[in-house]
């Protein structure tokens, strides 16, 4: 077992979900859950289904990246400048579901009376359009560790080092799952509808930049821009130094990261049930 692969794939799945062109689609997975009524309408449950829709989005991102390696590869081989036009798309996509979850009397999958299945396909497919707006700054790194393993006939450490780059992955979008799972719990129900309107005003900027971001791509392409925009620097900023602190805290950080947020979202929760007069039981 090459365990030099198993780290490199650990630490690229952790960084893949702060990339360039998507970062900020995890700050907008955490609003998106402030947003969240069936996650604001039941207080006791706020925890294992913001965890659960964390894990759901991490696969989406994740099927995402793996389709795009089997399938999209060998198409998009050379045709790298039909990748903005998604991210244009997306980003579309992204602002119009902002202005639903703001304005809108009725939330869809959102809501506190829609089915389970639809609230997690919701989040799928969240975690597929942040997985599919990802692929051209972040691809890379599991393009190198497929063809590394299963490209050299070790199907074995190919597996393993998938697993590993999905729970790097997996846990920076957990932790961040888990502290607005605690944001929410923090907040309480008084606050709970201000909360979702944040909550979708503060999504709709994430679909613009993403946007804008393939919009600039495009004009790269077509050399009208030379690598300057004002926008995406001041990203590119933001967005080192949030790699540069994944970077310093690690796995073992984040995981201990996560831990303490869920034992406090528990704890939290668990003292409001109390004081709410309903005794000791969850």
């Amino acid at each position: 077992m090459n365990t030099a692969t198993l780290g490199y794939a650990l630490t690229s799945g952790l960084l893949a979900a702060a990339n360039p062109c998507a970062y900020v689609l995890l700050p907008g997975f955490v609003a998106l859950v402030v947003a969240d009524r069936s996650v604001q309408s039941n207080r006791r449950s706020v925890l294992p289904r913001t965890l659960l829709a964390s894990l759901v989005v991490a696969g989406g991102f994740f099927a995402a990246f793996l389709g795009y390696v089997v399938f999209a590869a060998p198409f998009f081989t050379g045709k790298h400048d039909l990748l903005p036009y998604v991210a244009l798309a997306i980003g579309g996509l992204i602002v119009l579901t902002a202005l639903w979850l703001t304005f809108a009397k009725r939330l869809g999958p959102l809501r506190p009376e829609a089915p389970s299945w639809r609230r997690l396909a919701f989040y799928g497919g969240y975690g597929v359009a942040y997985g599919i707006a990802s692929v051209s700054s972040a691809i890379g790194p599991l393009l190198a560790i497929t063809g590394g393993t299963f490209g050299t006939g070790s199907i074995g450490t190919g597996l393993l080092a998938l697993l590993a780059y999905l729970f790097g992955l997996g846990l920076l979008i957990l932790t961040a799952g888990a502290g607005a799972a605690l944001l929410a719990v923090l907040c309480g129900d008084r606050f709970a509808r201000v909360l979702r309107r944040i909550g979708g005003v503060l999504v709709i900027p994430v679909g613009l930049f993403v946007a804008h971001f393939g919009y600039f791509e495009l004009r790269l392409y077509d050399g009208a821009v030379r690598y300057h925009d004002r926008l995406v620097d001041a990203s590119a900023q933001v967005q080192y130094r949030l790699v540069s602190l994944i970077d310093r805290l690690g796995a073992p950080i984040l995981g201990a990261l996560f831990l303490v947020l869920v034992v406090a979202g528990f704890w939290l929760r668990r003292l409001r049930w109390q004081a709410a007069g309903h005794g000791a039981d969850l």
